[in-house]
Formats: C-alpha cells, structure tokens, sequence
C-alpha cells in the first residue's frame, strides 16, 4: 500500500510512522470488539459522541420466521440511545468491499429487523462471555453512565430493562445504524454511503475507516467517520438518536399510543390485558419508557405484585420468565417449562424451551396474539401462572 506516514514526536526526534495493511481481517475485527472507541463515535455526533456496548460478534440472521441462521454479521454494537448498530469488516484488499458489502449489509438489515424478535438483542449480550466479576447488568450501567438515573428512584435493574425495551422498540421501528469499517474506504462505497445516508431516514449509513500506521514497534490507529453530509443531518434531524425517554404513562395516553403505534390488533390486545387484570383485581402498571409497557401482573401467595408478561405500544409481547424465576413454584425450572409449553399451543407461538429454562424474556409476534381465540388462550395461561403463584391448587 502506497500511503503517507505521520510522525510521532518524542524526545529524540521523530518517529516516521508508514502507513500499512492489516495482515488479516480479523485483526481490526478483534480491534474494534476490544476497542469500540475506533468507531468514532465522537466524530459521528460531536454534540453527543456515541458510545458503544458490543453485544456480540458473528451475530446469526435467519431469512424466514423462526429458521436458521443464514448470514454471520461481523460485529452487533449498541449505543447510549439504545439503537442497534450492525457493522460489516472488510480489508481495502477484498474487492467486495466496492458494491457487494452494500447488498450484503442490506440483506443483514432487512432480515434482522422482520425476523429477529426485540428480546434477541438482550439474549445474545447476556450470551457473550465476559471477565469473572462482570455482569451484564454493569455493562449496559456503565454505558448509560449517569444519565441511567434521570428518575432519582429508580432501581438499576429497570433501568436495565428500560434500555433493553427501548433497543426493542428502535427494532421494530427499524430504526438501526449501519456501519462499513475498512483500512480504506473506496470513493465508490462513499458515493453508495452518502447516497443512502442522504434518503433514508430512520437508518443511519456510514463508513469508518480505520487506517493503521506502523514504525520502530509502534502502532497507531487513525479512524475516519465518511457519510456524514449536511444534506443527510437535515434529513435525520427528527428522528436521528434521540435522548432517553422517560415518562408517566396514563391509560389513554397508553391505548392513544397503541392505536396509533400497533394499530387496531395491538390495541385490541391491550384492552383485553386491562380487562383480565381488573377482573381479577390486579395492580394496572406501566413502564416508563417510550413505548411503555403496560404490564400483566397476579399476586403471590404474599400478595406481593409479579410481573408475568407485557405489552408495548407496537403490541409486542413479552413473557418475563425473569421475574418468575425469583418467586416459588416459578424458581423451579420445570414450572417455567410447563409454562413454556401452554405458551407454545398457541397457534403461531413457538418459543424456544431454552428462554424458560434460563429465566430470560421471550417475546411474541402480535400476528400470534391478534384473533381473539389466541388471545383467550394467552390470558387462560396467564391464569394458569396466577393460581400457581397464588399457592390454589
């Protein structure tokens, strides 16, 4: 590679450093994982440089609902404002990195948002192995830094879950960054970046070049945000990363969000959630994010509230084997299956044993609870866990 070089300046002189190629791919792909900062977050938005939270590397992406992984992306990053962030590796030597890695990105986005559920990305960064002495939980606190606690009352596990709620909504809104990273960064994938950064509004696309320079046993590394346009700022100014959403929720703001977000099926299902928890004389609670959720909750043999499922505005559904897994008989692992399997009779519900088994949260498609006779069938197992919990035989 012809290149310039940079200088290193020390006591005795300077240090020219030539600029190289990487020897391998996977070397600036073990960077970035090690060292997300390369990502450039601060030169993406000065005003509120992005930081990173890898979620995983080699993500699997199916092509059909519930089928096998077909592609590997190369990096899964999050940022502060919970939007995912898909990220595709090439050396400038690859010369895919031309025109196909566009394709290839875009055949990674499109299906990761229609056939990924919103639980994926929490369930694939709970999955990574970490250090000893490091949880998950620290992690995404670390992330969010002090602005996690915006209400002075609120405990870090919602926060938490807060965070994980809102990287499903930004999800199904299909609101994602996507990310080339290369040694260099040819003019045409910038004119493809530009363009599509340029047009499409709740996707961002960009290119990041990470040129490395090398002498006398030194390394540096220079990255470079490219795609970043004023036409394409104008462009996402109303629904670029916006600050974290905290709010109270009232019930007709919350079914006013859900006719208007999910639509009629998703406000039919959350009518039906409000009216099992009044018949039975639960607590009617909702989240304090953007899209809520309102949640489904019974008591337990202590009359302490349990959360058992939730419901977005987007009439996304999720089973909180999280929270049922700290409350007898659900701290038994063959309680959660048998659960688990009443869930999965409903036709068009098929959740994975695994969910139950690691007590972690499974979500359901609203195609699966839209007619009336699933949603009759949901609400009879929800009854089912609240006489369980109830200690009534």
């Amino acid at each position: 590679m012809a290149g310039g070089k940079i200088y290193l300046r020390e006591k005795g002189g300077l240090v020219p450093m030539t600029e190289a190629r990487y020897d391998a791919e996977d070397i600036l792909q073990r960077l970035l994982a090690e060292y997300p900062d390369l990502l450039a977050g601060d030169q993406m938005r000065p005003s509120e440089p992005r930081r990173w939270l890898l979620i995983t590397r080699e993500a699997g992406i199916p092509d059909a609902d519930g089928g096998q992984p077909r592609w590997s992306l190369d990096h899964l990053f999050i940022d502060q404002d919970a939007v995912p962030t898909l990220v595709e590796v090439k050396r400038s030597s690859d010369t895919r990195l031309r025109r196909e890695v566009v394709g290839q990105m875009l055949d990674y986005a499109a299906n990761v948002v229609a056939y990924w559920p919103g639980v994926q990305l929490r369930q694939l960064f709970e999955e990574r192995p970490r250090p000893d002495g490091v949880t998950p939980e620290d992690e995404v606190l670390q992330l969010l830094g002090a602005t996690a606690f915006t209400d002075p009352e609120a405990e870090s596990s919602h926060v938490v879950d807060e965070f994980w709620e809102r990287a499903a909504g930004n999800l199904a809104a299909r609101k994602l960054r996507l990310l080339f990273v290369a040694d260099v960064i040819p003019p045409e994938l910038q004119r493809i970046v530009e363009f599509l950064n340029e047009n499409l509004v709740r996707v961002e696309v960009l290119a990041v070049e990470v040129k490395q320079y090398v002498g006398e046993g030194r390394q540096t590394l220079v990255p470079r945000v490219i795609g970043r346009t004023a036409a394409a700022e104008d462009v996402k100014q109303t629904s670029g990363g916006a600050m974290r959403v905290v709010r109270t929720w009232t019930e007709p703001e919350f079914l006013e969000a859900v006719t208007t977000t999910g639509g009629p099926e998703a406000e039919r299902l959350a009518r039906a959630g409000l009216a099992w928890s009044r018949r039975h004389g639960f607590e009617v609670t909702f989240g304090r994010g953007k899209y809520g959720p309102l949640y489904f909750q019974a008591r337990d043999a202590a009359s302490a509230s349990v959360r058992i499922a939730c419901v977005n505005t987007q009439g996304y559904t999720m089973v909180q084997y999280d929270a049922l897994v700290k409350i007898p008989p659900f701290d038994r692992v063959e309680e959660r299956v048998e659960m688990n399997a009443r869930l999965n009779k409903i036709a068009g519900v098929q959740i994975p044993e695994r969910y139950a088994v690691s007590a972690t949260w499974p979500s359901i498609h609203l195609r699966a609870l839209a007619p009336e006779a699933a949603q009759r069938q949901f609400f009879d197992v929800l009854d089912w866990v609240a006489a369980r919990l109830s200690g009534k035989p």
